[in-house]
């Protein structure tokens, strides 16, 4: 468990990445466009091999582990997408994106439902799914009709998905360093020395 605390930092950096990329689209949205491919490829590669990570570190223990490490490679193909084929045309990227955003809610939604089946809080995991799903349809809906208006969309989104993961890596460090006895239990459960 110590090496999930050590690599607590991976997906709250790859949140801070999509949080500063986000607020870029909001003030800035013609200009971010002709760099959207390359930046949205850093930035989602970035998230999906924190996830993975933080996944791994996490198996055996979490109910939620597998989700996580589903969630990374769904990342990582999405951001290697975005940065081998960057002249992808406004319209593929904006489906993309779209696909790429109702899968991210259907994974919280599903860890939603896994954390209240065991009796644990996830009113901000199903919430959090609600608004990916919103933000989805309405990216396959409009994808990119409007270029800026389906960046600032995106934008929106992108702050949201950001601050949804460094809100559940910060949690879930502060949940096992809060609980001594969990703390103790992953700490062995991890330990390579049998007795």
């Amino acid at each position: 468990m110590r090496d999930m605390r050590k690599l607590k930092w991976l997906p709250c950096l790859a949140g801070g990445l999509l949080c500063l990329l986000g607020l870029a689209c909001l003030v800035w949205p013609k200009a971010v466009s002709g760099m959207l491919a390359m930046l949205m490829g850093v930035c989602i590669l970035a998230l999906g091999l924190g996830q993975l990570a933080f996944g791994y570190a996490g198996r055996g223990v979490s109910p939620t582990a597998g989700f996580t490490m589903v969630q990374g490679g769904i990342n990582v193909a999405v951001g290697c997408v975005f940065l081998f084929n960057r002249h992808t045309s406004l319209v593929f990227i904006g489906i993309l994106l779209g696909i790429w955003v109702l899968l991210a809610a259907a994974m919280r939604g599903r860890q939603a439902w896994v954390e209240w089946r065991a009796g644990v809080p996830w009113g901000h995991d199903a919430l959090d799914a609600a608004l990916k799903l919103v933000c989805g349809v309405l990216l396959l809906i409009r994808p990119f009709k409007g270029l800026a208006a389906g960046v600032m969309l995106l934008g929106g989104a992108l702050v949201f998905v950001g601050v949804s993961v460094i809100v559940g890596a910060l949690y879930v460090a502060d949940a096992v360093r809060k609980n001594k006895a969990l703390d103790d239990l992953l700490d062995d459960a991890f330990s390579d020395d049998p007795f």
